[in-house]
Order: C-alpha cells, then sequence, then structure tokens
C-alpha cells in the first residue's frame, strides 16, 4: 500500500513515520529523517512519541530525541512515561531547565514501574548541579512512596 492510501489509519501513518524517521537517522540522512520527524509530530500519540525518542537516544539522537519527548508531553501533560522519557532525554542533553516541573507532575500522577524511575534516578544523578539535584530529589520521593508532599507548591526536599 502507499502511504498516502486511505487504507491507512492515522495511527498507522504516524507509526510509519516513526519507523522511516528512525532509518533515516539510522542511515545518516538527517534531512529524510528530520521530514520524518515532523510529520510524525502532527499526528503520533504521546505513547508513540515517547516510544520514539527512546530509540532515537539509542542511536545516538539525543537532541532529536528531547525534541520528540517535549512533544509527547506537550501532547498528553497526564502521560506518566512521556514525562519520564522527557526528564531522561533532557538531562542526557545537560539541560535540567524543566525537568524539575516534569518531575512534580510525575508525583501528581498515576505512576510509572519503579524499575523506569529508578534508571531515571541514577541517570540523573550523574550530574551535580542544583536543577539535576532537585529533579533527583523528587524522582526518589516519588520512588518512596511520599508523593503527597508535591499537592502544593512545595519546595522540593534538599532544594536549600
Amino acid at each position: 500500500l502507499k502511504k498516502d492510501s486511505a487504507k491507512y489509519t492515522d495511527a498507522q501513518r504516524a507509526r510509519l513515520a516513526a519507523f522511516e524517521a528512525l532509518s533515516a537517522y539510522a542511515a545518516q540522512s538527517g534531512l529524510e529523517g528530520d521530514s520524518a520527524l515532523r510529520e510524525l509530530e502532527k499526528t503520533a500519540s504521546s505513547a508513540l512519541l515517547a516510544e520514539t525518542a527512546l530509540e532515537l537516544a539509542k542511536i545516538g539522537r539525543a537532541a532529536e530525541a528531547a525534541q520528540i519527548a517535549e512533544t509527547a508531553t506537550a501532547r498528553d501533560p497526564r502521560d506518566a512515561s512521556a514525562l519520564l522519557e522527557f526528564i531522561c532525554r533532557k538531562t542526557a542533553l545537560g539541560d535540567f531547565s524543566e525537568t524539575e516541573r516534569a518531575a512534580r507532575k510525575l508525583a501528581r500522577l498515576r505512576l510509572p514501574p519503579l524499575p523506569e524511575l529508578r534508571a531515571a534516578a541514577a541517570i540523573i544523578a550523574k550530574n551535580c548541579s542544583p536543577e539535576a539535584k532537585r529533579t533527583r530529589a523528587v524522582l526518589e520521593t516519588i520512588i518512596r512512596g511520599n508523593s503527597g508532599v508535591f499537592e502544593s507548591a512545595d519546595e522540593t526536599p534538599n532544594a536549600k
């Protein structure tokens, strides 16, 4: 089937765009990958965007992975997996500007599996910046099961 065929659903087109982006970047064709990512961002669900961000990171496309993870959180701010992927991708770039806020949102949601949370906290622990410490503190509080602390605009533990 041609991808413009009426037989493709939007979800199938989005999945195809994800595969095209990943294969183009893996083949070192940045322009084709960028084009496929723009198509992906138009229609993909937050879950597919988060999954694609993880796969982009695996093939060494950290900036594109962070961009897609950010789109995923914008598309569905209540998707815990997308928020966690956003935190991991931004951390990988050394950009902690929005990670604490994303971690606070994550604290209010139904949590992703604990191994994923622990892995994200371990990644962030490698950085000693104040923003990284605050983000890690939020994630560790979530892991301990004390997320009720963040129901208001309270400061993060160890923020001082």
